[in-house]
């Protein structure tokens, strides 16, 4: 972080673990706990700290708006009154290709996409309980219950509040980008993913979390289990 500081760079972040690192930047770091500020995210902090200083009065309430769901979205706080609107505007804006809203301007979701998005979020969790139900079900030293999953179309998270319901702790999802193994940690809050991710040179939230493994040289569900 050293040549960020020198620099001059400002560094918004809650991620779990961070906050030592953000404290270097001084006045230019801002940190939001997990715990102290519930549901804050990149882009909330983005409008609390760029868009409302600079901005104040364009737009202001819709900015806020789509920041603050993506916030429930990112930090995965499912008892928030807005949960399920924020999953529609999630699979809304991973619908369409990120150049569709680049070339949009400001992209704020009208009836049509959150439409859009409230069917896609359907197809995902159908996709979702598949993985889950498919998994590789593991206890791990301590009695945590787990689970492993292949997860090339992204529903660890989703697949993770399913089997909560069936008493596992600690899902693990993992795909491939290239030659490296990607494995998403999701637990339900006995165990500290992040501490978890850590070790392995990724990082995260208590609840989420994730790292990579660069040319894996086991089976990955063996790679992965090994390295929980």
């Amino acid at each position: 972080a050293d040549e960020f500081v020198a620099a001059g760079a400002w560094v918004l972040d809650h991620h779990k673990g961070a906050e030592d690192v953000v404290a270097k930047f001084g006045d230019r770091g801002v940190f939001a706990d997990e715990v102290r500020d519930p549901g804050v995210s990149g882009a909330t902090l983005a409008y609390r700290h760029v868009w409302a200083p600079r901005w104040t009065g364009i737009v202001t309430d819709a900015v806020e708006h789509f920041a603050r769901l993506t916030g429930v979205r990112d930090t995965w706080q499912t008892s928030d009154p807005d949960w399920e609107l924020a999953q529609h505007q999630h699979a809304a804006l991973t619908f369409w290709p990120r150049d569709y809203w680049l070339d949009r301007g400001l992209p704020w979701l009208d009836p049509e996409h959150f439409e859009v998005g409230r069917v896609a979020h359907e197809k995902a969790l159908s996709r979702a309980r598949r993985a889950a139900d498919e998994s590789y079900r593991v206890e791990l030293p301590g009695g945590v219950r787990a689970a492993i999953l292949a997860d090339p179309g992204h529903v660890t998270s989703n697949a993770a509040e399913l089997l909560r319901s069936e008493g596992v702790q600690l899902v693990a999802g993992f795909f491939y980008v290239g030659r490296k193994l990607v494995v998403s940690l999701r637990s339900d809050g006995s165990v500290n993913v992040a501490e978890l991710a850590k070790r392995h040179g990724g990082g995260g939230h208590t609840k989420a979390a994730g790292f990579r493994v660069d040319r894996p040289s086991r089976d990955p569900f063996e790679e992965v289990v090994g390295r929980l």
